[in-house]
């Protein structure tokens, strides 16, 4: 049997994990556990024989998910609130908006990238399901391990938080002065692994324009539902500009007549399939108009990039709008703006909307 395990950043996935874990162990059946999220280094960490594997990871690529579905996998699948899962990622691992944001966009794509035919049991996380003894109950019958109640209660009780961190600590100190590990093998707990658990605490985190920002680029991605039939928004604050990164979801740009690369980036993932990129650009007057080079580039896939040259006057842009096909969610898109060559005046750029239009053939 293959079980494998997909969580959003910060929702509650290793907390699954180790149910699985401990219901195999308890069952006396035979268990290989890891972490991937590359099939080819899952396959070359494999043992040649075994009778069950259980894969966790937030990310996983097309290889992975062919293995997946070729070995009949069951699929366990954890979503958190992105604002909140961005908040986790800030409080214990200290990563920025931007590194958090490539990460979720990364975890949302594999999701939706799952094949919806295979038996799939999807936890939300503020449904409160590390609360509930039932879950292992649910998790006990859907992967076919039978647990008695005994077992069940045993399972719930050592993974409350306070028993969780007991066992992090005893685990960690049996390690040797001179190890590097910052989580245990067995568990995948690590030191900062238990939070406050609490929901909707992003909104008293972020200021209106962070919210926006992360609102833009990740709330369409929980579902299939919203990205199929909402724009999702890159603002500008997502973006790489010469000078480097901006605070500012709008900015400020110059075209000074020369040919030169104005803003780059965000570098997030997308589920597969044909999308419409559209830069969001206005002049400061309607009568003034700039031309702009617009490219949609995905690196890594040995393809050039889908460019178009246009116009922007006011808030009208003419010719900029791009599609593209995407065939792999594991790679990251990149939008770039150009000014050209003999045009100048000021810009304002506010980021990038991107529509689905429909599945690959």
């Amino acid at each position: 049997m293959m079980v494998l395990l997909l969580g959003s950043q910060a929702s509650g996935s290793t907390w699954l994990f180790n149910v699985v874990r401990q219901l195999f162990e308890r069952s006396g059946s035979e268990l290989f556990a890891l972490a991937a999220d590359d099939g080819l280094d899952a396959l070359d960490r494999m043992p040649l024989s075994f009778s069950n594997v259980l894969v966790k990871s937030h990310s996983m690529d097309q290889r992975l998910i062919r293995i997946a579905k070729l070995a009949g996998a069951k699929l366990i699948i954890s979503i958190r609130d992105p604002l909140d899962s961005v908040v986790s990622q800030q409080e214990r691992f200290g990563l920025s908006i931007n590194l958090a944001t490539v990460d979720l966009t990364r975890s949302f794509a594999s999701i939706a990238s799952l094949p919806t035919d295979m038996p799939q049991l999807c936890l939300r996380y503020e449904g409160g399901f590390m609360r509930n003894i039932e879950t292992i109950r649910d998790i006990s019958q859907f992967i076919g391990i039978p647990a008695l109640p005994k077992d069940i209660a045993q399972i719930f009780g050592s993974l409350q938080p306070n028993a969780v961190r007991a066992d992090i600590e005893a685990r960690l100190n049996t390690l040797p002065p001179e190890a590097t590990a910052t989580h245990d093998p067995a568990t995948h707990w690590h030191p900062n692994h238990v939070g406050d658990g609490r929901i909707g605490k992003w909104r008293e985190r972020f200021d209106e324009a962070t919210r926006d920002t992360l609102e833009g680029c990740l709330a369409p991605l929980v579902s299939r539902e919203l990205w199929q039939h909402h724009e999702i928004c890159w603002s500008g604050r997502l973006f790489q500009y010469n000078g480097g990164e901006s605070a500012e979801a709008v900015v400020e740009l110059t075209c000074d007549g020369s040919s030169r690369s104005l803003v780059y980036g965000p570098y997030l993932h997308l589920p597969r399939g044909r999308w419409e990129a559209s830069p969001i650009i206005q002049t400061s007057s309607k009568w003034h108009e700039v031309q702009i080079t617009a490219d949609v580039f995905l690196p890594n896939t040995g393809k050039d990039p889908i460019a178009r040259q246009g116009a922007v006057r006011g808030r009208r842009t003419e010719n900029l709008t791009i599609e593209f096909d995407h065939g792999d969610h594991f790679q990251p898109v990149e939008v770039r703006l150009k000014s050209v060559a003999g045009s100048r005046g000021d810009i304002r750029f506010s980021g990038c909307s991107l529509r689905w239009l429909g599945s690959l053939h």
